[in-house]
């Protein structure tokens, strides 16, 4: 994509993302009042809607009351031919029974004149106490309607019942609408629908409560229509034919006979709608507008977008040449150190060399150990600015790592005049996760710094830990001394790159001035932090802490914290390269593949003391040969670099055949994200040249021992 597209897309983007943004947050915001006022809005239609259909309802009963009272002036023998001539005067009435008790029809007049077991509804029977009763629907055989009982005054034990059309308040309300299709109904207490736009649910009865028991699609207008029945007033939302609706609904004023109306509407009728449709149209043109801005804007700011991508451009081929460097130094240094310190470590090892010996073996081992922490510490850089240096975490030994650490610090710095102190509380977990080897890692830069740059004097370690919630502690630990110092201007640049103070006088120590720069990114990499007081001349003061995860409840205590203190935990005699105790596996076979005789002839060398069966390839079609030959091997030890074919392409035709047993890769190149290509390619873990005994004794006791004896 061109940088001018890429501008306006971006723009354009931006823009819409603004433009939703903000719309949304309009919408939410207002959707609460746009709510309220939908049901403000249909509330007072019910209540208007409530004076008008209760209004009808007592001019029904006046009515009545009316005819009843015109009735009771004649003689009851009259009453037959009196109701033939009285009906008509009275147009909301089709029919007119007068009953007894008895149930007895004394007169009648009209075609739906009530029949005598009318009396036995609720409401009508009410009229025998004096009171005019108002009943539900009934069905006759030419469709519902209503019945009122009225009672004749100055006559007891008879009541005049008059017929009233079942469509009659469906009519009176069909000509009021809200918004656009909503409309009122009416329910008797038992949730008939006594009044509807719908004429046939008049006519049918339609109980939305009964429907809701075998079509759960009701159950939403169900449960409104129950609250209705309890005499609540309220709204209800509910959908009906796959549209939301909203409903207001409120007793029936002065109605005795427990009915309820409500007004019932679609909600994308609501004029409250286009409050919302007017801000996405606003939203619509606004994006519209944008792009038009964006094509202008790209015009002005191209170049410079130009300038960036040459620039960026530039920056990843430098960042690619920089890890092609960092690999080949990595290889070319690694491989002849792999062969000094494999030579040495293994000679160090050997109980009867002679002490003039052993120590030139350590002074190579002390100068080749050096030249591979140099090493180290610029691959470690190169992996934090890749994003690929991850934080592992895992079980360890509080203890155990507290005494390594002070005791190799002893050790290293034994013949200098500095006194070293060592401070531990009693309330520190004895078990803790976390990366324990980036730990120690950082113990160790600001240790060894402080053992460097002290002439003589003290240095002090002091551990403690602050409790952060049941699962979690903050750990912390300080080193003090009484060396140099810092100025303030020295300070501010402790933890920049490849700086390093007061040359003239420091040319003796070794470093690359990458420790501290390791150290505080990787302090921030586990969620912790640093604070540095120093005062020039006189000493510095480091404090470290950061979060690490409970492995139980055990604390040290007192008897654990003394023998720290006093250098007493470790059982173990540190030396400057201590001895490892190496168990021969004579049952094992293992094939070392690599195309420097040299670096074979190492690995054969610290395999040696395991008595193990030991065959050698030169490259990896020499490999692939012995496999195909039918040749197992406990492990196969496959160097990763070589001409012509590699280890990783090696590896992925031995496991193509069918191999299962573990390979193991042995790397000069040391560089980011190679654990996680080895891993995807086929090995089941790797070793860096030069290759670390202890290291190279774990896997040994892993994929051979543990396999044989299991």
């Amino acid at each position: 994509m061109k940088i001018q597209s890429r501008v306006i897309f971006i723009i354009t983007i931006i823009t819409l993302i603004i433009v939703i943004f903000s719309i949304s947050a309009a919408i939410i915001l207002q959707r609460g009042d746009i709510k309220n006022a939908q049901e403000q809005d249909i509330k007072l239609v019910a209540q208007i809607a409530d004076y008008y259909v209760s209004g009808e309802i007592k001019a029904l009963k006046f009515r009545a009351k009316n005819l009843a009272f015109r009735l009771a002036a004649f003689d009851e023998h009259a009453w037959p031919d009196i109701v033939n001539g009285l009906l008509p005067e009275y147009d909301e009435f089709i029919g007119l029974s007068i009953i007894d008790r008895a149930e007895n029809l004394l007169a009648s007049s009209g075609k739906k004149a009530a029949p005598p077991s009318v009396i036995e509804n609720h409401h009508v029977c009410w009229a025998f106490n004096g009171e005019v009763g108002l009943s539900t629907t009934h069905e006759t055989p030419d469709g519902v309607v209503f019945y009122m009982g009225a009672p004749l005054p100055g006559i007891e034990g008879k009541i005049v019942v008059l017929t009233i059309p079942g469509q009659y308040f469906a009519e009176k309300l069909a000509s009021i609408n809200i918004w656009e299709s909503g409309h009122i109904f009416i329910d008797d207490s038992e949730g008939y629908i006594v009044a509807n736009r719908r004429s046939q649910w008049v006519e049918d009865r339609v109980n939305f409560v009964l429907r809701a028991r075998t079509d759960p699609d009701y159950e939403g207008v169900a449960e409104t229509v129950k609250r209705g029945i309890r005499g609540e007033s309220g709204v209800g939302y509910f959908t009906i034919s796959e549209i939301p609706r909203l409903c207001a609904f409120r007793p029936i004023s002065g109605s005795d006979e427990g009915w309820f109306l409500g007004v019932i509407a679609p909600l994308p009728e609501s004029p409250f709608v286009n409050i919302e449709r007017a801000m996405y149209q606003v939203a619509i043109i606004g994006i519209i507008l944008s792009v038009f801005a964006a094509v202008i804007a790209s015009f002005f700011i191209k170049k410079p977008f130009e300038q960036i991508a040459a620039l960026k451009e530039a920056a990843e081929g430098f960042s690619r040449t920089k890890s092609e460097f960092l690999a080949k130094m990595s290889h070319e240094i690694r491989t002849p150190m792999n062969v000094v310190l494999g030579v040495t470590d293994s000679n160090l090892q050997k109980k009867e060399l002679p002490d003039e010996y052993r120590e030139d073996f350590e002074k190579i081992y002390s100068a080749s150990d050096l030249l591979l922490h140099i090493i180290n510490d610029i691959l470690d850089l190169s992996k934090i600015e890749a994003g690929k240096m991850e934080i592992k975490v895992n079980k360890y030994e509080m203890a155990s790592l507290i005494s390594d650490v002070v005791h190799q610090s002893k050790v290293m710095y034994a013949d200098k005049p500095i006194k070293f102190k060592l401070q531990v509380t009693e309330n520190i977990p004895m078990l803790l996760y976390g990366d324990e080897f980036r730990i120690r890692q950082i113990l160790n830069n600001i240790l060894s710094n402080a053992f460097k740059y002290t002439q003589e004097g003290k240095v002090e370690l002091a551990f403690s830990c602050e409790e952060l919630d049941q699962e979690e502690i903050n750990l912390i630990f300080r080193v003090t001394d009484t060396g140099q110092g810092l100025s303030p201007e020295q300070l501010e640049l402790l933890f920049d790159e490849y700086i390093r103070f007061n040359s003239d006088k420091n040319h003796s120590i070794a470093g690359t001035g990458l420790g501290m720069p390791i150290t505080y990114k990787l302090i921030k990499m586990m969620g912790g932090d640093i604070k540095v007081d120093s005062k020039e001349g006189e000493g510095s003061s480091f404090t470290v802490s950061f979060p690490q995860r409970k492995g139980d409840d055990t604390l040290f205590d007192q008897e654990l914290v003394k023998k720290l203190e006093s250098f007493q935990i470790s059982e173990i005699k540190h030396e400057k390269k201590g001895k490892l105790v190496r168990e021969p596996m004579p049952y094992g076979k293992v094939l070392v593949v690599d195309d420097i005789v040299s670096n074979i002839d190492v690995a054969k060398l610290l395999l040696k003391p395991y008595e193990l069966k030991i065959e050698e390839a030169e490259s990896g079609f020499e490999a692939i040969a012995k496999v195909e030959a039918g040749t197992e091997y406990d492990i196969i030890f496959m160097d990763h670099m070589m001409p012509k074919m590699d280890g990783i392409e090696a590896t992925l035709k031995i496991r193509k055949k069918g191999y299962a047993n573990p390979i193991i890769a042995l790397t000069a190149n040391a560089v980011a994200g190679q654990e996680e290509i080895f891993h995807e390619n086929g090995f089941d873990d790797f070793i860096s040249k030069p290759i670390d005994i202890r290291q190279l004794n774990e896997i040994l006791k892993k994929y051979v021992r543990d396999r044989h004896l299991s």
